[in-house]
């Protein structure tokens, strides 16, 4: 290699160096942080992380103790700090423009991901598209670098970035935020059963509904006991059972909890006593459990045949029929 090939090399990684920096930097100025729950290192993206989103914990303290609403309230002091005005701008422009379906179930995500912290869905779309405008300025960066130092390798790997960094920097908050929600409903449905049977037991032994959800809440822990807790402090607060239970249903979109809402309204205006409630609903949550393992055992012969398609055959062409074919090409059969 030259000494024209060796400065173009270094002015390359330079230049990539360079473009690196500037996400960074400008996802921590823009941004407030690399998450798109905002924060100022990552550290305290870390503690975000593994504090507030119950797909990376276990069973904790429950939402309705002194420590569940400290870590609460310091969740919501920390949340939606570091946006710039500009980024809330942009998204208050696209939030409107986005089809009704998506809107309705960005809110529904983050008012059960995001619950009890302040902000609300537009902030995920402002990370996103910080995130894009970023990444679109670093690829074309990269190409001026690449147009004024000549150099090949970078501009292949610029072009590539300009189709495919932005797009992946907007949806990846809005793909989060779905698995934070996913994961959520996911350990609700699993742990359904035992709480209801909890209730049951307490509803039986005298206790009346908020005091029975604070008991399940604290032994629960995870995204159900946070979900107790908040509608424990629901009712406690003087809000209507119907109204309570109506916002749990449709902040899970899960046909149990929407099943064990619509028993406790009845319930509730007939007189049935709640702990027969509880126990029959406890049946049809363990019904529901199993059927969901089942569907995702059935997956599995599809998953199989991808892995075998995409993954252990074209490895055995390569050991079995390529040097054949090879052989064959030059004239060695």
């Amino acid at each position: 290699m030259g000494a024209g090939g060796g400065a173009a090399s270094l002015w390359a990684v330079a230049a990539a160096v360079a473009a690196a920096g500037a996400v960074y930097h400008g996802l921590r100025a823009w941004g407030g942080g690399l998450g798109p729950w905002g924060g100022t290192s990552l550290s305290r993206l870390a503690r975000r992380r593994t504090g507030s989103l119950d797909c990376l914990r276990g069973p904790g303290a429950a939402p309705g103790s002194a420590s569940g609403q400290a870590a609460a309230g310091a969740g919501a002091a920390g949340q939606g700090g570091g946006l710039s005005a500009r980024a809330r701008a942009a998204a208050g422009w696209v939030w409107p423009r986005l089809p009704g379906a998506l809107r309705a179930s960005l809110r529904r995500d983050w008012d059960l991901v995001g619950g009890g912290r302040a902000g609300d869905p537009r902030d995920v779309l402002a990370r996103g598209l910080g995130a894009a405008a970023l990444a679109l300025a670093a690829a074309v960066a990269a190409l001026g670098a690449a147009r004024l130092t000549g150099s090949a390798i970078i501009r292949w790997m610029a072009w590539p970035s300009v189709l495919i960094l932005p797009p992946a920097g907007l949806l990846y908050p809005l793909l989060r935020l779905r698995r934070d929600a996913t994961c959520r409903r996911a350990q609700v449905l699993s742990a359904l059963p035992e709480a209801l049977d909890l209730l049951a037991i307490c509803t039986a032994a005298g206790l009346n509904l908020p005091q029975a959800l604070g008991v399940a809440a604290q032994h629960a822990g995870g995204g159900l006991g946070r979900e107790l807790g908040r509608l424990e402090s629901e009712l406690l607060a003087g809000r209507r059972l119907s109204e309570a239970l109506g916002a749990l249903a449709s902040r899970l979109d899960l046909w149990p909890v929407s099943l064990l809402a619509g028993a406790l309204m009845q319930a509730e205006a007939l007189g049935t006593p709640l702990a027969e409630v509880m126990r029959a609903q406890t049946a049809a949550a363990r019904t529901w459990r199993r059927q969901a393992v089942e569907a995702r055992i059935g997956t599995l012969p599809t998953r199989l045949t991808l892995v075998s398609i995409f993954l252990l055959m074209p490895a055995v062409f390569v050991v079995a029929v390529l040097p054949n074919v090879l052989a064959f090409v030059g004239g060695r059969w």
